[in-house]
């Protein structure tokens, strides 16, 4: 089973960056494109705001990109369906698309929910656990429960943002506790996560 993904980071302008693909070793055989050459789009924005902000796509410009979707027949997946295409085989829609938004910005709520529930569009928020409920422009519980109960994903993007690359073993530490803590609680109304997630809280 082989699987060609294609990462794509949408930034101000509504314009598409292809992200550096990094070599990774999966959990399962090599394969080549010849085997099978279906493809899975990923989408990663962060906020969806009319503002001048190199992480933002206008209102406009993420409704094209949903109409767009929609007219030429793509279906949103999750990461849980993702991973069980490549792990196990699992059969995909024949066009899938995964959707994806960092950080949990409330504009994902406010903005990019409505639209997405127009054209019946469905996406992952990797919410960053420690800002929830807590600063005004980040998602509120009840909003991350109210996307997921609409069909969204809620996973895990750090407690607090820290850069693990420069973080020390101990602020890692304390990282990684209060993750687990924060996903016990997501995974209360989360049912669907990448095998692992919860228990390593990535």
């Amino acid at each position: 089973m082989g699987v060609v993904i294609i990462g794509l980071m949408l930034v101000a302008g509504g314009q598409l960056w292809q992200e550096k693909q990094e070599e990774e070793t999966l959990p399962v055989s090599a394969v080549t494109v010849e085997q099978d050459n279906r493809t899975v789009l990923v989408l990663n924005y962060h906020k969806i705001a009319n503002e001048h902000k190199s992480l933002s796509v206008t209102l406009d410009d993420f409704e094209q990109h949903m109409k767009w979707l929609q007219e030429y027949g793509f279906t949103c997946i999750t990461p849980g369906q993702l991973y069980d295409f490549v792990a196990n085989g699992a059969d995909l829609p024949e066009k899938p698309v995964l959707i994806t938004f960092d950080d949990g910005y409330k504009d994902n709520y406010t903005n990019a929910f409505p639209i997405m529930k127009k054209y019946g569009m469905k996406g992952t928020i990797f919410v960053v656990t420690g800002f929830l409920g807590v600063y005004d422009n980040y998602l509120t519980w009840d909003q991350a429960k109210e996307l997921l109960d609409a069909g969204f994903n809620i996973e895990s993007h750090t407690y607090s943002h820290k850069s693990m690359t420069e973080a020390s073993d101990e602020d890692i530490s304390k990282e990684t506790v209060r993750m687990d803590k924060v996903n016990t609680a997501l995974a209360m109304f989360n049912m669907e996560a990448v095998p692992g997630r919860k228990e390593g809280g990535n």
